[in-house]
């Protein structure tokens, strides 16, 4: 089994000289936004936010979580989550209006062929919540893996949106 832990701050708490070479996952939340969060990402932290000011109205709010410095392990954790909370968004109608993608999910499954099952532990903030609300008092734990048939099964705490 391969486990992934993950921390979610709000990201008006973290400070600048953590992010030049910080990998992480970020959801960022633009304008009065409390339904679905406006895009969700991952990389460089520092690099990638720039990337995304032309998309973004204020007033920006979001929770990044920090998975270390920039490796080849710790940018394959991060599309991994990444692509897990896209495909748990999408399934929980919690998906960001901005994201075209579905995320890296080639790398989930190579995880199947070499640990079996993926757990992703998150703490801190949910990060398909409004930043605003307060921190979550328990952990959330996200389990991945392959049934008899080889498709994928995940078992995760969000319920689906009712509208």
């Amino acid at each position: 089994m391969k486990v992934i832990n993950v921390k979610f701050v709000r990201l008006r708490d973290v400070t600048l000289d953590r992010l030049p070479q910080s990998v992480g996952i970020y959801v960022l939340w633009s304008g009065k936004s409390v339904v679905r969060p406006a895009y969700m990402g991952e990389g460089i932290v520092l690099k990638r936010l720039a990337n995304h000011s032309d998309i973004l109205s204020q007033p920006l709010e979001g929770v990044i979580a920090i998975l270390g410095d920039d490796s080849p392990k710790t940018k394959r954790d991060a599309e991994m989550v990444e692509a897990v909370l896209l495909w748990i968004a999408r399934e929980v109608d919690r998906l960001p209006t901005k994201n075209y993608n579905e995320g890296k999910w080639s790398r989930v499954k190579k995880v199947f062929r070499g640990h079996g099952t993926l757990r992703i532990n998150i703490t801190g903030f949910d990060p398909l919540l409004d930043p605003r609300k307060p921190a979550m008092n328990k952990k959330k734990t996200i389990s991945l893996s392959l049934d008899s048939d080889g498709d994928t099964v995940i078992d995760h705490p969000w319920k689906t949106r009712s509208i």
